[in-house]
């Protein structure tokens, strides 16, 4: 029960973030500030995934961190230019 709460909560958080970082309306501080709590969010993930990995000495959850974070990477930076070309 609790962890279904905390699952809508927290998506409720991550979708409002994302979609206010995107915004226009949102002044571009603020913006700032959400593009670095969901890169923040994200990048905790990636890195749980390699310390687990690392810690159980499993090669694959850590190859699946890696790539997670370079995806997360190219993902972020191709939002970034396509914002700053104003499209």
């Amino acid at each position: 029960m609790l962890d279904e709460i905390l699952q809508e909560v927290l998506e409720i958080v991550v979708e409002g973030a994302i979609d206010g970082s995107m915004s226009r309306r949102v002044p571009l501080p603020l913006r700032i500030l959400l593009g670095l709590f969901i890169f923040v969010i994200y990048g905790g993930l990636c890195g749980l995934f390699v310390y687990l990995g690392i810690r159980e000495d499993e090669p694959v959850v850590i190859l699946i961190g890696v790539l997670l974070f370079i995806l997360f990477g190219g993902v972020f930076a191709w939002k970034y230019i396509k914002m700053k070309r104003g499209s």
